[in-house]
């Protein structure tokens, strides 16, 4: 998998070391397995860190962030020249930093550190690696601060960098993985001024395409919409309780709203909050047909199967967090099946988080149904 893997509380008192010595830091694992590879393979002691080898390293690491490696030769004791640089990157990125180091020892008793470091301005959502040819991978990205211009761009292993524009939790699905090999996606912020850098990372293509008739096979048994927006409700509640939080109480009114705007997703093949030229989303559509107006915490997801979109959900720190809602006391959940098409159908999922600050809305009479 392609994500972040924070670890708070490291093992290794080196880890944990570095991790005090620079401002706003955490540990991540991608970004020491990284680390590992580098410094693995460092066959000369006073080698330099070519990029080439750097962006192989991240690549296998599924580290998706966009990071700069140091390394320091001594005789074992901790780096400190290495991390004071560090620290002062973290400090003039303005954001808080994933970082990690690695050593190797020498028969000469020398000892080579490699650390990494990546400011983190957005989160991705878990993506796996390796995507099958022709297959379609949804990417969506969190802006950990403000409503940034961003773009996302694929180069593919021949032909023409593809530009799109991507918006903070709504996913965007890539499709044209037609050419075998690796793939690099990048995510870039504009912010008037100058462009950078926030997500690098890369998907690598299967050659080999499987054959027509051959169906992936579903993790699950197969249910209805109906009956999976039955247990989505059951395993909301059971994973709150989990957490130790309140369970939600079923709203019937907004579980109309909440299947047609499945429905929608399911005929367009798009996961959206708003689908232009389709709908406005469930809170507008509410807006028009209940009063008083609620508050809407929403997670939309597509998956083989509701175990599946759970999964997603829950992986996910944006879904994840309205998941978790503390104002919430109601939920609403949808569900509906796109048309297979020659492939195995996905099953389309809205979550309505609600909370109810006027009092529970109830529908208007003079609405024409």
């Amino acid at each position: 998998m392609v994500r972040f893997r924070p670890e708070p509380t490291p093992a290794s008192e080196t880890a944990r070391t570095l991790v005090s010595r620079v401002p706003d830091a955490t540990w991540d694992l991608g970004l020491a397995r990284a680390t590992d590879l580098l410094v693995a393979h460092a066959r000369e002691p006073s080698s330099a860190l070519p990029p080439k080898a750097q962006a192989i390293a991240l690549s296998h690491a599924g580290y998706p962030g966009h990071a700069q490696f140091g390394r320091e030769l001594n005789g074992g004791a901790f780096p400190d020249d290495l991390v004071d640089q560090m620290a002062l990157l973290a400090i003039s990125r303005d954001a808080p930093v994933d970082v990690a180091i690695s050593k190797r020892g020498y028969a000469d008793g020398a000892t080579l550190w490699i650390a990494g470091i990546a400011p983190r301005h957005v989160l991705l959502d878990p993506v796996p690696r390796d995507v099958e040819l022709d297959g379609a991978l949804p990417v969506q990205v969190e802006a950990l601060s403000g409503d940034p211009d961003m773009a996302l761009y694929v180069a593919p292993p021949m032909g023409a960098v593809q530009a799109m524009p991507i918006e903070s939790l709504v996913s965007r699905w890539l499709v044209d993985f037609h050419v075998p090999g690796e793939y690099r996606i990048e995510v870039v912020v504009n912010d008037g001024t100058r462009s950078e850098v926030v997500l690098l990372w890369s998907e690598f293509v299967d050659a080999e395409v499987p054959p027509l008739f051959t169906l992936p096979p579903a993790t699950h048994s197969d249910v209805s919409p109906m009956e999976a927006a039955e247990e989505l409700y059951g395993v909301l509640n059971t994973f709150r309780e989990d957490v130790g939080m309140r369970t939600l109480e079923r709203f019937e009114p907004y579980e109309r709203l909440a299947r047609e705007h499945a429905a929608f997703m399911a005929h367009a093949g798009q996961v959206g909050h708003v689908l232009p030229g389709i709908t406005e989303g469930v809170a507008k559509r509410a807006e028009t047909r209940f009063a008083p107006t609620a508050d809407h915490s929403e997670n939309v997801a597509a998956a083989l199967t509701w175990q599946d979109a759970h999964d997603l959900a829950v992986l996910s720190p944006g879904h994840r967090r309205n998941l978790l809602c503390e104002d919430c006391t109601h939920v609403s959940i949808g569900a509906a099946m796109e048309s297979p098409q020659g492939r195995v159908p996905r099953l389309f999922v809205t979550w309505e988080l609600l909370s109810f600050p006027n009092g529970p809305p109830r529908e208007l009479q003079e609405y024409d149904h």
